[in-house]
């Protein structure tokens, strides 16, 4: 028999071969291969939820409104503190980044008119969690003017909020993020733990990629910035129900910022 295989058998032989290789292989995977273990906290080793944010459309996990299913809408968070509207396409997906966009482009929800559009998602109706290690790279703007947050919200009470990361000036000068813990079971039994700054003092967080983290337990609350340890909140008024993760490129009230995008590299979460 001759050594040489015939072209046509040839080229059946190569097509199997690929064939095989492509099941092996699976999904693709992002172009930007990170370790899957937690940065912060090691003791969790069961990846729940992972959102690398490849390709060109949002996952299923997100909406890029506020609101129930039933009523979507671009209203600000606090409409006596912020100074724009949101609008899903300021939200894209570009070069594997989830991509918040602000800009000064005028937008009215429900009759009221802000100077700014800007981007944000949530997961409400889509992914909840309830305890575990949250952990997602982000970069945000520097203009003080934006005031970029990452945070979670209950799923029964609103007023149970986590503030992992929310980019604020605090009453020295510095800006950069700050955690916080919200609860209580309607508006007017509502207390918060108050602002506290999360990671150095004199480190510059903006413009910058930086791994935040938050370790969700019952009873207590560890927040981390690139593996190391912040803010700590411990006791009976750490949220216990499920919670739904927002990202969001707000404008302060008053403030005039250049366009400035927010993005998220990846959001992960360990039981």
């Amino acid at each position: 028999m001759s050594k040489l295989l015939r072209p046509s058998l040839l080229a059946a032989v190569a097509a199997l071969v690929t064939a095989a290789i492509t099941a092996c292989a699976g999904p693709p995977e992002q172009p930007r291969s990170v370790t899957l273990a937690p940065t912060g906290d090691v003791r969790y080793g069961q990846l729940v939820f992972r959102d690398e944010f490849v390709g060109t459309s949002l996952g299923p996990a997100w909406t890029p409104l506020r609101g129930t299913a039933d009523y979507r809408h671009g209203g600000p968070f606090n409409p006596t503190k912020e100074n724009q509207g949101f609008a899903a396409g300021q939200v894209t997906l570009v070069d594997g980044h989830l991509t918040l966009r602000a800009e000064p482009r005028p937008i009215t929800v429900d009759g009221k008119t802000y100077p700014y559009t800007s981007g944000m998602v949530q997961s409400r109706d889509n992914f909840e969690f309830q305890y575990g290690y949250l952990e997602f790279r982000m970069k945000v703007p520097q203009d003080r003017g934006h005031w970029p947050s990452a945070w979670l919200v209950g799923s029964v009470h609103e007023m149970a909020e986590i503030d992992v990361a929310e980019f604020l000036t605090d009453h020295t000068g510095r800006y950069g993020p700050m955690s916080n813990v919200h609860w209580g079971t309607d508006w007017a039994t509502a207390k918060q733990w108050g602002l506290k700054i999360l990671g150095a003092h004199d480190k510059d967080y903006a413009q910058d990629w930086h791994v935040y983290g938050l370790r969700w337990d019952a009873g207590a609350i560890q927040t981390y910035v690139d593996g190391v340890p912040g803010p700590r909140f411990e006791g009976a008024n750490v949220p216990q129900e499920p919670m739904y993760l927002i990202f969001n490129l707000s404008v302060h009230e008053g403030a005039n910022p250049a366009p400035a995008t927010m993005l998220v590299d990846y959001v992960r979460i360990w039981k």
